[in-house]
């Protein structure tokens, strides 16, 4: 995620090894894998945290099967349900000091999908 300056211009990922002695800080470049990552859909999420980070469940929640020839055979059935399982699919634990730029790259997306000319998936 690229951390924005005072002027609020995005500092690119540096492309070689950046060493700042006097302030003993460095940034190294890195590559992402992406070859074995599965992405499974997600429709309820789970956020606590901890002095340490912030703790984000992504559960995906799926209906239960209901056959019924009639509405209120369908609303019976409902009425006998304990519950339903939502399944945790992933678990990923950000520190607080990265939280808002992770918030604000989530904003920027979002902000870009909803933009006009933007070709959105139909329904």
């Amino acid at each position: 995620m690229a951390k924005k300056p005072a002027n609020g211009k995005p500092v690119p990922p540096p492309t070689d090894i950046v060493v700042d002695e006097k302030a003993g800080t460095f940034r190294v470049p890195v590559r992402i894998e992406m070859a074995d990552v599965v992405f499974p859909f997600s429709n309820h999420q789970v956020v606590q945290h901890d002095e340490h980070g912030i703790y984000i469940s992504f559960i995906q929640v799926r209906p239960p099967v209901i056959v019924a020839d009639t509405d209120a055979e369908r609303i019976e059935a409902i009425k006998q349900l304990k519950g339903v399982t939502g399944k945790c699919v992933a678990g990923v634990v950000i520190a607080k000091n990265q939280m808002q730029a992770f918030i604000g790259a989530l904003q920027t997306i979002l902000k870009a999908s909803d933009a006009p000319g933007k070709v959105k998936d139909e329904k």
